[in-house]
């Protein structure tokens, strides 16, 4: 499994933006690059790609960890942690975009929902 760390994030989302991101906490961006990694109780808290890009996603999306571009930097970061894994995100553009926002604004709060949206399928339709 390839994992981000936070220069990944930096990189990523100087690429998404445009411009060098202002980082408005280093310590959630830590925290955003340890999530998919987290075991409990020797099991991975994660246990598959999907959720693991979902875990990544979430906690980018709900710490916001840069000053602005926390949206294109969770999308970005989740893209390539899916693609260097081998499985690059079954969406469109347009779903991409809504799954970004309804996680954002906490309407999609579950890693399992967004697991499943990221493999390209809807479990609500």
């Amino acid at each position: 499994m390839i994992y981000l760390d936070p220069g990944d994030l930096f990189r990523i989302a100087e690429a998404a933006t445009g411009s060098a991101p202002a980082v408005r906490n280093a310590g959630l961006m830590v925290s955003s690059t340890s999530r998919p990694q987290r075991s409990e109780s020797g099991r991975d808290a994660y246990p598959t790609l999907h959720d693991k890009a979902a875990a990544l996603m979430h906690t980018l999306l709900r710490n916001r960890p840069l000053g602005a571009g926390n949206g294109q930097l969770a999308w970005a970061a989740t893209a390539v942690f899916l693609d260097a894994n081998g499985a690059p995100p079954g969406l469109t553009q347009r779903d991409a975009v809504d799954l970004v926002v309804a996680v954002a604004d906490g309407t999609i709060d579950e890693v399992g929902v967004i697991a499943e949206r990221l493999r390209g399928s809807d479990p609500a339709g």
